[in-house]
């Protein structure tokens, strides 16, 4: 399965959760997005807002990037020891990886017999088959593996650089050009760094973009996929 169908029936299967339960995801992502858009504090974010939405944006991808920068520092506790403990971290992938392999072995002839006839009787009784679970363990062993890229290929410790990667990525990939000025203007609002502006921002994108963007091609690639899905939805 590719990954933009994988993100599909992620999508669907959590949409139809929540909407059974009175949310519509889709709605309330779109009425979140439109309020952060109007709450942004000085005029001049606002306009840089509006034309990354109007270049190709997906307001409601703009919005949560933004929110996951201006909530960082809340969170360098927990990033740091999450991509700066290469031990335990390799120690949970390989069990993981081994816990795959294993079942992947043991199961083989259930997991050919898999399908969606069996998977949806397996769901009535609160039940996953064994080729759902070796899917599941590879991946968050493969979540390991990224971030381990994270902390010792592309030494990358800070939330927020990281953050400030991610949403530079999206712009250049929505609109196809970096649009410095409106990055640096939204990265201003969400971290409160008065004297970071245009300028500044292009010369950390020389200094960091590439190097960063070499070992992060599946972040890329999820950001054009989700991207994707957004604009499948309006």
């Amino acid at each position: 399965m590719d990954k933009d169908n994988a993100l599909q029936e992620f999508w669907n299967v959590y949409s139809e959760i929540l909407l059974t339960r009175g949310c519509d995801l889709g709605a309330a992502l779109k009425q979140w997005a439109g309020e952060q858009e109007v709450e942004l504090p000085g005029p001049g974010a606002r306009d840089d807002f509006k034309e990354l939405r109007e270049s190709g944006c997906v307001p409601e991808i703009l919005a949560i990037l933004l929110a996951a920068l201006r909530w960082s520092p809340k969170f360098e506790d927990f990033w740091s020891k999450f991509c700066g403990s290469p031990t335990d971290r390799r120690r949970v992938r390989n069990k993981l990886e081994k816990t795959a392999k294993a079942m992947e072995g043991l199961f083989e002839l259930l997991i050919q017999l898999e399908d969606d006839d069996v998977t949806s009787k397996l769901s009535k009784i609160d039940r996953i088959g064994p080729g759902r679970v070796v899917s599941e363990l590879r991946f968050y062993a493969r979540f390991l593996n990224l971030t381990e890229s994270i902390s010792r290929e592309t030494q990358t410790r800070s939330l927020a650089d990281f953050c400030k990667f991610a949403l530079t990525q999206y712009v250049k990939q929505a609109t196809g050009r970096f649009r410095d000025r409106n990055v640096s203007g939204l990265i201003v609002e969400a971290i409160g760094t008065i004297d970071y502006n245009e300028v500044a921002h292009r010369m950390w994108r020389l200094r960091n973009f590439k190097r960063i963007g070499s070992h992060f091609k599946e972040i890329s690639e999820l950001l054009a996929a989700i991207h994707t899905l957004a604009n499948s939805k309006t």
